[in-house]
């Protein structure tokens, strides 16, 4: 389409179904329930295209507070998934980009309405930015010209 790269826009296009052990709470749900895990995975093991890609990740996702109920959630999310999904990512960018094309996008610092954050919270305090660090490691930041 004659762009210079793509931007990986997750939960967009990898996601994974959920599977129900129990029945839902509220019976009038009619969203999709989504495996976190299981999206994160499906985007970490994509094989890269042949044109230029930068990886995404997102911390969590349920915009309930938007849709209700038809709303799409992404249950199993948690810090320590997160900081796993964001430290392979990192590690994937390191090989396959250098000097100033080592960029990684976290989908959303505070979207609030899609569930979508890593500014602190009530439920995980400051894990999400806790997790970002980590998930970054001393490693990416660096000068990219010496690289």
């Amino acid at each position: 389409y004659g762009f210079d790269a793509a931007i990986e826009f997750p939960p967009h296009r990898y996601p994974v179904q959920a599977e129900l052990s129990q029945p839902l709470i509220n019976p009038e749900y009619q969203g999709v329930l989504f495996d976190y895990v299981q999206t994160s995975e499906n985007f970490i093991r994509r094989t890269w295209p042949s044109y230029k890609l930068f990886k995404g990740v997102m911390p969590s996702w349920d915009n309930t507070a938007r849709r209700q109920d038809v709303s799409n959630v992404f249950v199993g999310a948690t810090p320590e998934r997160y900081e796993y999904w964001l430290r392979q990512v990192v590690e994937q960018t390191r090989r396959l980009h250098f000097g100033d094309e080592r960029v990684v996008f976290i989908n959303a610092w505070n979207e609030w309405a899609e569930g979508n954050h890593l500014e602190p919270d009530r439920e995980f305090g400051h894990q999400y930015l806790e997790a970002t660090r980590n998930g970054l490691g001393r490693r990416m930041v660096c000068d990219p010209q010496k690289e």
